[in-house]
């Protein structure tokens, strides 16, 4: 017979790599699924004729969300059984003609470089929507140039599911992530938690609305055990850091400035720098290595592995030793894009490798 839930009860896990790159689950009430059209009704104006079309897989809070507000709102909800290429999309975008699209700026740009933004059926849209990571203007200002649609920009978190932040059809800011949507409360704090008001000072990201996750679950815990919540991210008084770095316009635009902790985050999906520099381990060539998240000419985020040869050893063998392992070991998305051969890694008194100089220094080379 069926179990009548309460609000508080679990109803779904999202899986996440987490800020230290170890499995777990966040757990999420039965309120959270209750408010899911919010985004789509107020923002986009979906109703039950809409047609939704996320690109991403299960695996994503993102195509979860969206899963729950067509069912919501009784709109058609596309599922994609492929990987989201410029083929695979532009097949369902033509067989299925959706009203809104979801996806991620990756995928928008392989379908400007196919040439499929201006097509009659890209066209026929009424929304596209991008998320998983900053969109690049450069993208932003030529699907709009070439489809005559802008792509909506915004924030989520597996841990908060929704959008959080984002662009609206009425008001959007290319390379911003938008303004807080409706029934979010943001703040922007320094190390110590002290709010920073002034605008264009940059900080961490706290949220505040109703569909924070009750908590993270490991592999080691029991049924009957409650969600953990680290004080690092969720506060007493109900607002949780997501690990983003952001400040705000004059204009209350918000704009990602990257992440608080080192992880890699590459169309949407978080990458351990560990994973990548573990499988070198071994490689007589390679002294040491680190992971960095970088741009890519076009301003999309690809993952620069900086490679300190071995004492003696060629650069140009490390590199290509760490290519060979690395094909063989991890699959694309969690590859470098760039190799960097460096004398030595900056390292803090207690020699731990300082990322951010690294990070800073591909920076400075783009500018």
């Amino acid at each position: 017979a069926p179990v009548r839930r309460q609000l508080g009860d679990p109803a779904f896990w999202v899986m996440t790599s987490g800020t230290t790159g170890g499995p777990k689950a966040v757990e999420h009430r039965h309120s959270n699924v209750g408010i899911c059209a919010q985004y789509y009704e107020q923002v986009l104006s979906c109703t039950h004729m809409d047609r939704l079309f996320a690109t991403s897989r299960f695996h994503f809070a993102y195509a979860i969300g969206n899963m729950f507000a067509a069912l919501r709102i009784g709109a058609s909800n596309i599922l994609l059984e492929r990987w989201a290429t410029a083929p695979s999309v532009a097949e369902t975008v033509e067989r299925f003609k959706p009203t809104v699209m979801l996806s991620v700026p990756a995928v928008y740009h392989r379908l400007l470089d196919a040439g499929l933004a201006p097509t009659p059926a890209f066209r026929a849209l009424r929304h596209y929507v991008s998320a998983g990571e900053r969109l690049p203007p450069q993208i932003w200002s030529a699907w709009e140039a070439a489809g005559g649609h802008p792509i909506l920009d915004g924030l989520g978190c597996s841990e908060l599911v929704y959008m959080v932040i984002g662009n609206t059809p009425q008001r959007r800011r290319p390379g911003s992530s938008g303004l807080a949507m409706p029934g979010v409360e943001l703040r922007i704090v320094d190390e110590a938690g002290t709010i920073l008001a002034e605008p264009g000072k940059t900080g961490r990201l706290e949220v505040r609305m109703p569909s924070v996750c009750a908590g993270y679950r490991t592999a080691v815990d029991k049924p009957s055990d409650p969600p953990h919540q680290p004080e690092e991210r969720f506060r007493p008084d109900g607002w949780f850091a997501t690990g983003d770095e952001y400040l705000q316009d004059p204009d209350g635009f918000y704009h990602h400035r990257g992440r608080t902790g080192d992880m890699l985050r590459v169309s949407g999906i978080w990458i351990s720098p560990a994973e990548i520099e573990d499988v070198l381990a071994g490689i007589r060539s390679i002294s040491e290595t680190a992971a960095v998240l970088g741009e890519s000419e076009i301003g999309l985020a690809e993952i620069v592995l900086y490679i300190v040869p071995a004492p003696g050893a060629d650069g140009s063998a490390a590199v290509a030793a760490a290519r060979e392992r690395l094909s063989r070991a991890l699959p694309p998305y969690k590859r470098p894009r760039r190799f960097e051969i460096a004398h030595d890694l900056p390292r803090t008194a207690t020699g731990k490798v300082q990322r951010n100089k690294l990070r800073e220094q591909l920076r400075r080379d783009r500018s």
